[in-house]
């Protein structure tokens, strides 16, 4: 298994798939849709690739704790992911060695994901391959260790991430963030203090060296570390740094599903009328190699502008990404005929009004 040629020559792009979806509610068109990129991003070859006898596993966005993640635009759309897990299967590999796994929970009712385990024949709540795995972060700022909830992160995994296009109190938490959700409890938990329960895991001085790193970024005038909760996305983002150094050998592609996007808060608080989020008809993949790209881009596609976010700042700090400005990045809109570099200036921005670090 691999990616298409050109993808895996350009680490450093990011891709556009323009889709044709009418409503969000059209099933098949979502499915649809994402077959047909599928079968042209994903190829089999003799030499080198992923052996089909490797557990691939898929994480979407399946963290809403309120069961209206199809009420809202909250998770990864099922059937989106359907397309994919059809594509793959198409290729050869086994319905057994594919994956949904979301850290934070076994299994959830009332977004599409139990049925589409089931019609797939793919692993969602079974125990197969749950096992957690441990990795050590000798250089983490706050991370010692680490636990992945399994298959993520074993030596025999590829990972597809395919998060939500949506805003959140923490901006637009897009493909980076996503990944936290390979964490099990109470590790996933990078939003807040550090827990007592697991305390030997975290660095002795992690608490002192993020508290001093903030007054350095507030000092150095990252945007908005002078509001109330500047300290707060400091500790988020330093965590996020340490596990994503530890993930990214495992991570294939990351992909942001943006058939329909979402403002607000990340849950079911919004700019909309009776304080609901609005739904936008955005119809857009975006993906490639890097998550940092990727999200970049599609900060940038929400109608934001990528520097005025700390995650991206910091990250090339921390040295897991290089980029920050979004026109240094080469962005190809994924055609029929193949990719095709495509100014900004071309494309559609839909702003997503966010809460992130309000004043």
């Amino acid at each position: 298994f691999g990616l298409h040629p050109f993808i895996e020559a350009h680490p450093e792009a990011v891709f556009i798939r323009k889709t044709n979806v009418g409503s969000r509610n059209d099933s098949e068109a979502k499915r649809r849709e994402t077959l047909s990129l599928a079968k042209q991003i994903f190829t089999l070859r003799d030499t080198p690739g992923i052996p089909l006898t490797h557990k691939f596993v898929i994480k979407p966005n399946l963290t809403s704790a309120k069961n209206s993640g199809l009420t809202h635009a909250i998770v990864t759309d099922p059937y989106v992911v359907e397309g994919f897990v059809d594509g793959m299967k198409q290729l050869g590999i086994p319905a057994g060695n594919i994956y949904l796994r979301e850290g934070l929970m076994v299994g959830q009712s009332g977004v599409g994901y139990i049925e589409l385990a089931q019609r797939g024949g793919v692993h969602y709540e079974d125990g197969e391959s749950r096992t957690p795995t441990v990795k050590e972060c000798p250089d983490g700022i706050v991370f010692q260790r680490t636990k992945y909830l399994g298959p993520f992160n074993y030596p025999d995994s590829y990972l597809i991430n395919i998060s939500k296009f949506k805003t959140h109190s923490m901006g637009l938490t897009l493909c980076v963030k996503n990944l936290q959700g390979t964490n099990i409890p109470p590790y996933i938990r990078f939003c807040g203090g550090l827990q007592r329960a697991i305390a030997q895991d975290f660095q002795p001085d992690a608490q002192r060296h993020v508290d001093d790193l903030y007054e350095k970024h507030r000092r150095a005038g990252i945007p908005r570390w002078d509001t109330e909760r500047g300290a707060w996305m400091e500790m988020w983002i330093q965590r996020t740094a340490d596990h994503y150094a530890l993930i990214k050998p495992t991570l294939g592609l990351n992909i942001i599903e943006g058939v329909y996007g979402q403002n607000g808060d990340g849950f079911d608080g919004g700019p909309g009328k009776d304080g609901l989020p609005e739904i936008f008809m955005t119809n857009s993949l975006i993906f490639g190699k890097d998550a940092f790209r990727v999200d970049i881009i599609g900060h940038w596609l929400g109608g934001h502008e990528p520097g005025n976010f700390g995650l991206f700042h910091i990250g090339r700090e921390r040295g897991v990404s290089t980029a920050l400005n979004p026109r240094n990045i080469p962005v190809y809109l994924w055609e029929d005929s193949g990719p095709k570099l495509t100014p900004l200036d071309r494309l559609t921005r839909t702003p997503l009004t966010t809460p992130y670090l309000g004043r």
